[in-house]
């Protein structure tokens, strides 16, 4: 009985590229690939293939942009300026897409100086500082 349930799942997935490729993007998430995580967070707030969550798409952006990815930190830092998914924070906002523009990604250049005006010097100072820290951590 399990090998059948175990035949019918594969099936289900082969036929399903959809799903199969979400399966196949949690094993690798799970085994640490950040172009897996990125993937998924991209799914979720698009709502490709899953449905839309943007508090799933943050979780798995937040994963891959601690990695280090700037993709990710762009993502993640305009779903804080927004309030999607996540308490709308713009001095987090702020501190995610510094971190993007730190890495020469242009559009995130962009949005870190639009989002920057949002705040004030001291705040965009500590965010600075603190994006900083998280640079040297990785």
């Amino acid at each position: 009985m399990k090998r059948c349930l175990i035949l019918t799942a594969a099936m289900w997935l082969f036929c399903n590229p959809v799903l199969s490729q979400s399966y196949d993007l949690l094993t690798r998430a799970d085994s640490g690939d950040v172009y897996a995580l990125l993937m998924l967070g991209e799914m979720f707030a698009a709502g490709e293939g899953v449905p839309q969550d943007y508090v799933e798409a943050a979780n798995w952006y937040r994963l891959a942009a601690q990695r280090g990815v700037a993709k990710a930190q762009l993502s993640l830092g305009l779903l804080y300026s927004q309030g999607q998914g996540v308490a709308q924070n713009i001095e987090l906002a702020y501190q995610w897409v510094y971190l993007a523009a730190e890495q020469g990604a242009p559009e995130a250049i962009e949005a870190r100086d639009q989002i920057g005006k949002q705040l004030d010097a001291e705040s965009r100072n500590r965010a600075q500082q603190l994006a900083t820290r998280l640079l040297l951590a990785n």
